[in-house]
């Protein structure tokens, strides 16, 4: 069954059997893509039984269809062609952020805490916020539209703000995936890493390397994401022009700093900026026995140090 979850105007029903969905849902369902309806009337009907013209689209995402909307009106013939292309549009962010926010939460029922955390952190910093926004503007639309007001501009416009949480969601999902491995190693994942912060920023970026050996896998990883974590830092909320990794290992020791040329913060209040994602720095270099520190003032930049001897 269909559970209805949000909507504006007449009250439809808490929740709908497949075999009990309007004749154009259906449709759009089985094509997989929007369905434009202006005689409503002739097709038995919509979700509310005043209006008579509609747009329809069902959510499909991997093998599997995430939800549907239904957009109607008491005007015939209200929609044009272009909204439906606009609801096109719409379609595949619209899925691709609910699959994606379903498949977050099964990690609940896997015990993945550490990870969990982490990715909250991400999709709330990068996702979460421009979701919500979207969410906001869709609401003032749909009532600017039911006043009258023209609103072509404005979904154009928010057409394009989707089309930026897309790219969003791909440099998440592409930063969540790369790590260290036995094949790939810190010199690698930080380079491939840092081209692609480049790529998406103002940021000039650089690495680099003195490399003598590889410590243990699980080491590795951890300093990995501690770098991730204060690159983006830097990315998000430094005000840098530019970003040097430097990663040194000589058989005895390994040292990792991040330094940039950015705003910078008081020293004092490192430690309780957990939403820098600082405490899970220390709390990894903790778990591998290495050090962290972090330096920096106001106007001068920020350097973060790690320093850990292989076991």
């Amino acid at each position: 069954s269909w559970v209805v979850t949000r909507w504006d105007g007449p009250r439809p029903a808490p929740s709908y059997k497949t075999t009990e969905l309007p004749r154009p849902l259906l449709e759009s369902l089985a094509m997989r893509r929007p369905v434009m309806v202006n005689e409503l009337l002739k097709q038995g009907g919509g979700v509310s039984g005043e209006m008579v013209s509609g747009l329809y689209a069902a959510l499909p995402a991997r093998e599997a269809t995430v939800g549907l909307i239904a957009l109607e009106h008491r005007k015939e013939s209200h929609f044009e062609h272009r909204d439906l292309e606009l609801l096109h549009g719409f379609v595949e962010p619209a899925a691709l952020a609910i699959d994606n926010a379903r498949w977050f939460a099964r990690l609940r029922t896997v015990g993945a805490d550490e990870e969990r955390t982490r990715i909250a952190r991400d999709l709330h910093d990068r996702i979460g916020q421009s979701l919500a926004y979207l969410a906001f503007e869709l609401d003032r639309i749909v009532k600017a539209d039911t006043q009258g007001k023209p609103v072509t501009t404005e979904l154009e416009r928010l057409r394009n703000d989707v089309r930026g949480v897309i790219g969003e969601v791909r440099d998440t999902l592409y930063d969540l995936r790369t790590d260290v491995t036995d094949s790939k190693d810190m010199p690698a994942t930080l380079q491939e890493f840092l081209d692609r912060v480049r790529s998406r920023s103002s940021l000039e970026t650089r690495l680099d390397l003195h490399v003598s050996g590889r410590l243990p896998l699980l080491q590795e990883r951890e300093l990995w994401r501690i770098a991730q974590e204060a690159v983006t830092n830097v990315e998000r909320h430094a005000k840098a022009s530019k970003v040097v990794v430097t990663w040194h290992t000589d058989g005895g020791r390994a040292l990792l700093l991040v330094a940039d040329d950015g705003v910078g913060f008081p020293t004092t209040r490192a430690g309780r900026l957990d939403s820098y994602g600082i405490v899970g720095m220390r709390e990894r270099a903790a778990s591998i026995g290495a050090t962290l520190d972090i330096s920096g003032a106001p106007g001068k930049g920020t350097v973060v140090r790690c320093e850990v001897r292989p076991t």
